[in-house]
């Protein structure tokens, strides 16, 4: 029998302290590699992470991809290059064997990197973004070279370097740039990633600072149609160079007290502020008809909130509210599938909102878990993030999120998704161990009266598309591993595993099997099931572990039954979300899945509730 001991350590190891979330704030990318095959199935092994992007897309050649990993005993990376055929390695530089361009017949190159060399800061997370103007969250910054040059699709490496709060160097100087393409530079100054015309046309128009030290620094700045404001230096450049919209300048002043420290950008409607930040109350693109676009400054350390713990309540009770599907974009979009005219004439996505809001506000959670497509094709994917968040952290409401396949088809990852949602106060989540696919692996639990683990709920990523083109993703042999060896530690002082819920996006193909068994359907199936082609071990796995009793997907929109399997239910969500398909205008509502935990997580229910007048409930059923 483990002991309790173990369980902690190994809770701590997963930076996750009795259900509570703990950040490494100390891992470092300390070796990179390449790998260049004849087909995707192309990667290292464990511990190595492969960045799943072709750098010869559309080039022919060999597949070649990007490998890091994080040793802890290692020196981190701080610096990456290219080298030519024919260059010397530069002094303290390790040189990557496998030629970029491999199988093309383009020039060789090689990247070379060095972790010996200390002027630069260790970087934490790099990135690979295809096309010609990729963008990146704030705290990543790019390298100058384009991985696959000359021919094919624009690869760009970005990086994070680490940041030292205490030793961070406030902004000493900032300034604009207009440039005719999102190439945009300049010389020794650090660019803030986002298009201030974004959707507007005209110019592409960029932030840029500096971080020196001097004896002043920028302490304020505002935005005005004004040409001038007393005690402030207006910057020259017009934030709406070559639209029709409104001159609109920044101006900013300095001095010694209370420096800037770091500025952000969010784009689009129904904004939500990020935490910490202060907000300069102008819109960037008045006039324009384009995306509000606003900026934000912070002047002192970010401190989150500390999350509040899971525990069940002194009747042994614990609610989650699971939100599926909610496709949220930055900007207003329309409504799917729902009647015309009435009441409904003008739907936005502003309904998937107030919707979340009527269940919030019905059921009273406990937490709340989002299972993927939570953001959707976002002009700003980081605002997106925000606003779905937001949902639970006005009310102080601990969640927890995975992905899905929409939501990294903006401008950010899911690496960056997620580092967007940890910036949201009350967030369980995790990025997870960096050697697993996806991003979003990880576990929690509840706590019973007397502080022990009482109950467990596992998140992993499923992916978003086949790396080979087949279909939708599927959840790999390294999550589910991870999930083997993580569940035989989660035994309470008595040796038992608690009771777990299993949360992922994209269903696995066994919830096909709810066609053997149409008597036992609590539900309705309305489409095909939209699962990998692939047959995943993942759910085996579950049953194999002993302590999933219920597993929560989302993905078909239309689908909400739940069935037995094994010694499980395997259940859909309902859609709740109006910026995408459903079937209101057919009489089936928006809807979302309850979850209530009694005895101390020895018993569950579930049932839903549907976007009509009454937010009627419907379908309650027992699990165990």
């Amino acid at each position: 029998m483990k002991s309790f001991t173990s369980l902690v350590a190994l809770l701590s190891a997963s930076r996750l302290i009795m259900g509570q979330p703990v950040e490494n704030k100390d891992s470092f990318i300390t070796d990179i590699s390449l790998k260049a095959c004849d087909s995707t199935a192309c990667e290292l092994p464990a511990p190595w992470h492969r960045i799943p992007l072709d750098l010869n897309k559309g080039a022919g050649g060999k597949y070649v991809y990007l490998h890091y990993r994080k040793e802890d005993s290692a020196k981190p990376v701080t610096n990456i290059i290219v080298l030519k055929d024919t260059d010397a390695v530069p002094s303290g530089y390790q040189k990557v064997a496998i030629n970029i361009n491999e199988g093309t017949s383009k020039p060789k190159r090689y990247l070379a990197y060095t972790n010996t060399l200390t002027s630069s800061a260790p970087i934490q997370n790099i990135l690979v973004k295809l096309g010609t103007s990729p963008h990146a969250l704030d705290g990543y910054r790019n390298y100058e070279f384009n991985l696959n040059e000359g021919v094919g699709e624009k690869a760009t490496l970005f990086y994070q370097p680490k940041v030292e709060e205490e030793t961070l160097v406030p902004i000493s100087d900032i300034a604009v740039e207009a440039c005719d393409s999102a190439n945009c530079v300049k010389a020794g100054w650090i660019r803030s990633d986002h298009d201030l015309n974004i959707n507007a046309g005209g110019k592409f128009v960029y932030l840029f600072y500096k971080q020196e030290n001097t004896n002043s620094y920028v302490n304020d700045i505002k935005a005005s149609t004004q040409t001038s404001i007393a005690g402030y230096e207006r910057i020259a450049t017009d934030l709406n160079a070559g639209t029709k919209g409104q001159p609109v300048y920044l101006f900013y002043k300095k001095g010694t007290d209370q420096p800037i420290y770091s500025v952000t950008f969010e784009s689009g409607k129904d904004l939500v502020d990020p935490f910490g930040y202060v907000k300069i109350d102008q819109d960037l693109n008045v006039g324009t008809g384009a995306d509000e676009v606003y900026l934000y400054y912070r002047n002192k350390p970010i401190q989150l909130p500390s999350t509040p713990q899971l525990s069940f309540h002194n009747d042994g009770t614990f609610k989650i509210l699971q939100l599926a599907d909610l496709h949220m974009t930055s900007h207003r979009s329309q409504c799917y599938d729902v009647p015309t005219g009435g009441e409904w004439s003008g739907c936005t996505n502003l309904k998937t909102l107030e919707f979340a809001e009527r269940m919030i506000k019905a059921e009273n959670p406990d937490v709340i878990v989002f299972t993927g497509d939570n953001v959707m094709s976002s002009r700003d994917p980081r605002a997106s993030v925000l606003k779905y968040a937001n949902l639970a952290a006005k009310h102080g409401i601990p969640w927890a999120f995975v992905h899905g396949n929409h939501d990294d088809e903006g401008d950010l990852s899911r690496v960056e998704l997620t580092q967007a949602a940890l910036s949201v106060p009350y967030n369980l989540g995790r990025n997870g161990p960096y050697s697993l696919f996806g991003s979003g692996n990880y576990f929690a639990q509840i706590l019973d009266k007397n502080s022990q683990p009482a109950f467990t709920f596992y998140f992993v990523d499923s992916g978003a598309y086949n790396i080979n083109g087949d279909g939708y993703d599927f959840i790999k042999d390294n999550q589910v591993n991870w999930f083997k060896e993580t569940s035989k530690q989660l035994v309470n002082q008595q040796g038992k595993k608690p009771n777990a819920i299993a949360f992922w996006h994209i269903p696995t193909t066994e919830y096909a099997e709810v066609s053997k068994v149409p008597a036992q359907q609590t539900g309705d199936k309305r489409e095909n099931v939209s699962s990998s082609k692939t047959k995943s071990p993942w759910v085996d796995a579950l049953h194999e572990s002993g302590d999933v009793r219920m597993t929560i997907v989302g993905h078909d929109h239309v689908n909400d039954y739940c069935f037995p399997y094994v010694d499980m239910h395997l259940c859909f969500g309902g859609g709740a979300g109006y910026g995408t398909y459903g079937a209101t205008s057919k009489g089936w509502d928006r809807r979302s899945r309850i979850i209530q935990l009694s005895n101390y997580g020895q018993n569950i229910k579930t049932w839903k509730r549907k976007d009509d007048a009454a937010l009627s409930s419907f379908n309650e059923q027992v699990i165990v």
